[in-house]
């Protein structure tokens, strides 16, 4: 990604109002354990493979239950980056319920929801946030199951693209093409790019404008993030959450309109969220919960115009 001439791709201002509930649950006592797991999980992978989890350079599925309901932020991470191709996932429950059974060897793979709990030691009595988790399995790691076979979206998905989603956001974001920098400029709430024959690929600029993008939710007009309300410096911690924010959910946004990852990846950047998720631990749970909702608010206008 190309940096802003200020030295970083946004440029945040000033803002008084609310913030939206993933900020607000980043203050709630939640599960250390739970939190440190799935961190581990993540910088194993990027310590085997040599590369961020979140990035692939092939076209993946959405994960979902079996049911056909998708995983969401942070357990949609976790489970994408299993070694499976089949995107559907079941309990041990489920897998009896469906006539079938585990493959011997096989483990499951955690996911984690959050509840709310009464906190005795809190002012007020007010509740904090408790991480839950229980175990499912790929269908690939079943045998047996009753279930329909996999059905795979035709190449029609890719008539769908990232830059028509700026139009229907609201308030719409201007996307100007100039020079040879990509970033989301907060007081213009513009988005501006590189023209699209500048880059290596067509899937590479989609990439470039979908990160774009994610940044612009967090404008005070939509969803007022505060890493973009409030000025941030550059390479500081903030601004490093808002850039994770920003990559996952420019991978989920991808992923959902059917374009392959095709960024590279050099070392310095590899390392570079590897030093990060190693320094918070919390990091990668909290940034992938505000990049789902990232992600619905851009989606949100496309999929109400398909029900009506």
């Amino acid at each position: 990604m190309s940096i802003a001439p200020n030295g970083c791709d946004f440029v945040a201002q000033s803002n008084g109002k609310n913030f939206p509930p993933d900020f607000q649950r980043e203050k709630a006592i939640c599960d250390v354990k739970s939190y440190q797991q799935i961190t581990n999980r993540i910088i194993e992978a990027i310590e085997t493979e040599g590369l961020v989890p979140w990035k692939k350079p092939w076209r993946t599925d959405s994960p979902r239950n079996v049911r056909g309901n998708a995983y969401r932020g942070i357990n949609r991470l976790v489970l994408s980056i299993q070694p499976f191709a089949d995107p559907r996932w079941v309990t041990f429950k489920q897998v009896n319920e469906l006539g079938g059974k585990v493959r011997r060897g096989e483990h499951g793979t955690p996911v984690h929801f959050w509840c709310e709990v009464e906190d005795a030691d809190a002012p007020e009595n007010k509740k904090r946030l408790l991480a839950r988790s229980y175990y499912v399995f790929n269908v690939e790691q079943t045998e047996g199951l009753q279930i329909a076979k996999l059905t795979r979206p035709t190449d029609e998905r890719l008539c769908s693209t990232v830059e028509a989603l700026a139009s229907t956001m609201r308030p719409s974001v201007e996307v100007h093409r100039k020079g040879t920098a990509a970033y989301y400029s907060p007081p213009e709430d513009a988005v501006v790019m590189p023209r699209a024959e500048l880059f290596e690929s067509f899937e590479a600029y989609e990439q470039t404008l979908a990160h774009e993008l994610i940044h612009a939710t967090g404008h005070s007009t939509r969803l007022a993030r505060k890493e973009v309300c409030d000025p941030i410096q550059f390479g500081s911690d903030p601004y490093a959450r808002e850039e994770l924010v920003a990559e996952l959910g420019a991978a989920f946004l991808t992923a959902e309109l059917g374009i392959h990852n095709d960024v590279k990846q050099s070392a310095a950047y590899v390392a570079g969220w590897l030093k990060a998720l190693k320094s918070d631990k919390s990091l990668i749970i909290r940034a992938a919960s505000s990049a789902q909702t990232a992600v619905d608010y851009l989606l949100a206008p496309t999929q109400a115009a398909s029900v009506a």
